[in-house]
């Protein structure tokens, strides 16, 4: 009886795998960097809870935001992603336009910056 030799499997298809392997690692790392982000205006973003969040000593104030129901949120025109938000703002005695765009009514406050705070929609 001749002993058959065991197939060895193509090498298209272990490229895929990998391929998707890699891909999904991808995913991930991007997804998990995607919780916090800065911009140009001085803030930082991050989004969900911030209870364990370190106190800080530079200079900047936190501005919690919460909605019911959850909404975009933009500060001073510019886009800060959505709710729960909190934004690091640099502190300041200058306010700041938060405004909330819920269901498609729009909400809107102005913000001193002064202090750490929470800022609910839409009361």
């Amino acid at each position: 009886m001749a002993e058959s030799t065991p197939n060895r499997p193509p090498v298209v298809g272990i490229a895929i795998v990998g391929g998707v392997i890699v891909v999904a690692i991808v995913v991930v790392l991007v997804m998990m960097s995607g919780d916090s982000s800065s911009d140009d205006s001085g803030s930082d973003v991050h989004h969900g809870d911030t209870a364990s969040a370190p106190r800080r000593d530079d200079g900047t104030v936190e501005i919690e935001i919460h909605a019911r129901p959850a909404g975009s949120i933009s500060m001073n025109g510019r886009p800060a992603g959505h709710t729960p938000l909190t934004l690091h703002v640099q502190q300041s005695d200058t306010a700041v336009t938060i405004e909330a765009v819920l269901r498609g009514r729009h909400f809107t406050r102005l913000v001193t910056p002064d202090h750490d705070q929470r800022i609910d929609f839409p009361k």
